[in-house]
């Protein structure tokens, strides 16, 4: 095995091996004025990503799932969503300090969420090289 297969052969065991059945990234909550910057809708669920052993399914606060997703998908939305963030807070003028922090918190959260899920999958941390190649070469 590879010491990137046994690196994250070790995680999973940690993570799920320990009698917990998912790792729960959040509660990734947001101001009704940020969900509706980042997804359109102000009324959209706060929630949370739990990662389990074969996918990565996402919750509302009061336990419904929301979606499902593989680890590759995770990774798409967490680089999109960062960016967005990041457009969104450079480019809005007069952003509220309260709403700038908020914006950065849920950008820890997504950053935190995509560091696991090259952790704990190795498909996911393929496409997290690949992209960190392609940056690189640029």
């Amino acid at each position: 095995m590879s010491d990137l297969g046994a690196d994250i052969a070790r995680n999973r065991e940690l993570i799920f091996g320990s009698g917990k059945p998912y790792l729960a990234i959040g509660p990734i909550l947001c101001s009704a004025a940020s969900k509706l910057a980042l997804w359109g809708d102000p009324a959209a669920e706060d929630f949370e990503i739990r990662f389990y052993p074969e996918e990565i399914i996402w919750y509302s606060l009061d336990g419904q799932e929301l979606t499902r997703s593989a680890p590759v998908h995770l990774v798409h939305f967490c680089e999109d969503t960062i960016q967005l963030l990041t457009r969104y807070a450079i480019t809005a003028r007069g952003l509220p300090t309260a709403q700038f922090k908020e914006l950065y918190q849920i950008q820890l959260k997504l950053l935190e969420a995509k560091v696991w899920a090259g952790k704990l999958y190795p498909e996911a941390r393929k496409e997290i090289e690949e992209n960190f190649n392609k940056f690189k070469r640029k």
